[in-house]
C-alpha cells in the first residue's frame, strides 16, 4: 500500500465514509479508488488529487506528504461533488483517454491536437480536407445504400 493510499483510506474511514460514496464523490470508478488506497496506481493524477483532498476535508499536501506546511489550505468544498469545474461527458472520456496513454504517446498527441487547433496551419487544412473528403464518401455510401 502506498502511503498517500494509506492516509486516504485512513481519512475516508474516519469520515465513515464508503468506498463506493468516496468514487462517485470524487468522480472516479470504485476499482479506481481502491487501487489508490491498496498502492496499485503509484500516481494520482492532479485533479483527483484536488478532488480527494476536497471530499476528505484536507490539503493535497496532507494526503500526499503526510503533513501540512504554512502555506497549505484544506480544498474549498466547491471544488469537490458539486463543482462548477465538471468536464462536459465527451471532454471527461477524452482526458481519462488522454490519462490512460504513455508519456511519450501524450506529448505527440498533444503536439498533433495543438497543430490541428490552428486553423490555417497545414495540419488543419490537411486533417480538414481529409475529414471532408471521409464525410463525403460516407455520405455517397448511405446514398448509394439507400438506392438499392
Amino acid at each position: 500500500m502506498s502511503e498517500w493510499g494509506t492516509r486516504i483510506k485512513e481519512r475516508r474511514e474516519a469520515k465513515k465514509m464508503s468506498l463506493t460514496d468516496f468514487a462517485k464523490k470524487v468522480r472516479v470508478s470504485v476499482p479506481t479508488a481502491s487501487d489508490w488506497e491498496k498502492g496499485v496506481i503509484k500516481n494520482i493524477e492532479g485533479h483527483n488529487l484536488v478532488r480527494v483532498a476536497s471530499v476528505l476535508d484536507t490539503s493535497c499536501t496532507m494526503i500526499m506528504a503526510g503533513r501540512n506546511s504554512s502555506k497549505d489550505q484544506t480544498v474549498p468544498k466547491d471544488l469537490s461533488e458539486d463543482s462548477q469545474m465538471a468536464l462536459p461527458k465527451r471532454t471527461q472520456q477524452l482526458v481519462d483517454a488522454f490519462h490512460r496513454l504513455t508519456p511519450n504517446v501524450q506529448k505527440h498527441l498533444l503536439e498533433v491536437a495543438l497543430a490541428l487547433a490552428m486553423p490555417g496551419s497545414p495540419e488543419y487544412l490537411q486533417t480538414e480536407h481529409k475529414f471532408q473528403k471521409l464525410n463525403k464518401e460516407r455520405d455517397a455510401a448511405k446514398t448509394k445504400k439507400g438506392a438499392d
